[in-house]
């Protein structure tokens, strides 16, 4: 079984993650590379370029990283 992290800030905000828990996340970084269970390291381009998708009640719907709302 494979898991995918993702650790988001908003990006119209100052909140970053604390010195302290950024440290233990480099740590745990540093340890599963280590165990060799550690299959990438990406950074994710910034959020104006995502899109995102829902599914609820059988329905789909997408907003994309231009701000405009969809329906598919």
């Amino acid at each position: 079984m494979k898991y995918a992290l993702l650790i988001y800030s908003a990006p119209d905000t100052n909140e970053r993650p604390y010195a302290e828990a950024r440290e233990a996340w480099v740590d745990y970084a540093r340890a599963v590379k280590e165990a060799g269970i550690l299959l990438g390291a990406e950074q994710l381009a910034e959020t104006d370029t995502a899109t995102s998708v829902r599914v609820r009640g059988g329905h789909e719907a997408r907003r994309g990283g231009d701000g405009r709302g969809r329906r598919a």
